[in-house]
């Protein structure tokens, strides 16, 4: 599928969520009193973008996080599943969007207020 989009485009050509994610960790999760501790952890969707249309919320509060002090914001979103695919690791996140292209619809499912939500994101390019 590489070769064939970079024969045909010159790049490849896969679909993406318009948004910075962090995998979630035990730690972050305590941290962030969320009553899961798996996913990948929505901390800003690209403000106009797709994922913002379709009411992807990215976190509010700012902290730092890591060795090179990278700010995180918690409060956003944990993707938990797309597409049916459970996503507990970053790896299991970019292979459910790996067959993807742009303007693919993708079924979402966060963790947001203790509750399931479902939302279906055009991707982005």
């Amino acid at each position: 599928r590489v070769v064939n989009d970079l024969l045909k485009y010159g790049k490849v050509q896969r679909g993406v969520i318009d948004a910075s994610i962090v995998q979630l960790t035990s730690r972050i999760a305590q941290y962030a009193g969320l009553d899961i501790s798996t996913g990948m952890l929505v901390s800003e969707v690209e403000e106009g973008s797709n994922a913002e249309k379709a009411g992807l919320k990215g976190g509010t509060k700012a902290v730092y996080y890591g060795s090179r002090n990278t700010i995180l914001y918690l409060g956003g979103d944990v993707i938990t599943k797309i597409d049916g695919i459970a996503i507990t690791s970053l790896a299991e996140y970019y292979s459910a969007l790996e067959s993807k292209k742009p303007g693919d619809v993708v079924r979402v499912v966060v963790r947001r207020n203790k509750k399931d939500v479902t939302l279906k994101i055009t991707l982005a390019e």
